[in-house]
């Protein structure tokens, strides 16, 4: 999965849009707020976002999405920042398991 820096879904491939039930399109109109569990929003978008802020090179957590029928899968995700030198925009990269 590729992210903004403000967690905005950019890109998502076949496995990661099969096991949420959305389609790529659909995710690309989506953040990560939009499917964390309530519960996980508190504790995991903010490492999420001090990593790409504080530039840390690696983050992983585990944390409960939400599919697009409403089931709660749990997920390991690991993802890194890469900031563009010239524009200073940065990119999430992020490799996403189904801990089911």
């Amino acid at each position: 999965m590729k992210l903004d820096s403000n967690l905005n879904i950019l890109a998502a491939n076949k496995t990661y849009t099969d096991f949420m039930e959305y389609s790529e399109q659909e995710l690309k109109s989506m953040n990560v707020r939009d499917f964390t569990h309530p519960e996980d929003v508190g504790k995991s978008i903010p490492k999420i976002e001090n990593a790409i802020h504080d530039n840390v090179k690696l983050i992983r957590l585990q944390k409960r999405n939400l599919t697009k029928s409403g089931k709660t899968i749990w997920v390991q995700t690991s993802g890194m920042g890469v900031k563009d030198l010239i524009t200073g925009y940065v990119t999430v990269y992020a490799v996403v398991e189904d801990k089911r």
